[in-house]
């Protein structure tokens, strides 16, 4: 069972990759009812995340907000700290993609939080890349440029190049 969640996870974040949205949502959705069928609270919490986080590369952020907000109930339910802080994180960005930058910005410094006490890198780099666009957009420049600075450095010294482009 574990092997099948884990090709159906990878198949999806396969099809995001190729923007192939409709085809990776078919395999979170079967990655969630075998995870449900077997009572693997993780796994449908990361089932939820992954769908929350291809209907927001559609655009379809309400969505993208419930599922993530249900991936957070699961993943506290399972006391699964890094699934809690993943769906924090994508709550943050779905938020913010509809204007909701308050509480966009609640929700990263949350994930932030958590994943630093993870002490998971990468993750906290994207938290602070959403911290930025935040108080970008809500005209702190230099809480930004700030943030934005500690993201790429951090995606530097991981040598991940995609993110630090992106940054």
């Amino acid at each position: 069972i574990q092997q099948k969640l884990e090709a159906y996870l990878r198949l999806g974040d396969v099809s995001n990759w190729q923007a192939r949205y409709s085809d990776a949502l078919e395999y979170y959705s079967a990655m969630l009812k075998l995870a449900e069928e077997s009572g693997d609270l993780i796994a449908q919490a990361r089932a939820l995340s992954a769908c929350a986080n291809t209907h927001g590369f559609q655009g379809d952020n309400h969505a993208s907000l419930e599922n993530a907000m249900r991936a957070e109930t699961l993943a506290r339910n399972a006391d699964a700290k890094i699934e809690v802080a993943r769906s924090l994180w994508m709550q943050g960005t779905a938020r913010f993609r509809v204007g909701a930058s308050h509480a966009a910005l609640t929700l990263a410094e949350q994930a932030l939080a958590d994943f630093t006490a993870l002490n998971d890198q990468d993750e906290m780099a994207r938290c602070l890349n959403l911290q930025a666009a935040v108080y970008y957009v809500s005209g702190m420049f230099d809480k930004a440029e700030s943030s934005w600075e500690n993201a790429l450095k951090i995606f530097q010294e991981l040598g991940n190049r995609h993110q630090g482009m992106d940054v």
